[in-house]
């Protein structure tokens, strides 16, 4: 009998544990999903902030900002910008963009 009730009481707390356990990873997932949503809404708000500043050409502003990179010696972050540039432009930016390359490569 004793083994009986103690077997009894082990399932019960085997049964509470996995209740948590659940419970717990059902928690963990709302929350994932919420800072997933978040996340995916802030990525938008900054690509309207960038479209609100940049006007109809995000592009062309992307071009002053390579400029603007070079004037003050951050190279990296202007070829980084200009090789986007390069990959999204129109033909007369993608062509800006090789001119601006070359003037950091010599």
């Amino acid at each position: 009998m004793v083994f009986h009730d103690f077997f009894s009481h082990f399932q019960m707390l085997h049964v509470y544990l996995l209740i948590t356990v659940i419970i717990t990873l059902v928690a963990l997932s709302c929350l994932f999903s919420t800072l997933f949503k978040l996340q995916k809404k802030k990525r938008k708000l900054l690509e309207q902030d960038i479209q609100a500043i940049a006007g109809d050409n995000v592009i062309t502003t992307q071009l002053d900002l390579a400029r603007a990179y070079i004037e003050m010696n951050q190279q990296d972050l202007a070829r980084d910008l200009l090789n986007q540039i390069i990959k999204k432009g129109d033909i007369l930016q993608q062509s800006e963009a090789r001119q601006l390359v070359a003037t950091l490569d010599s």
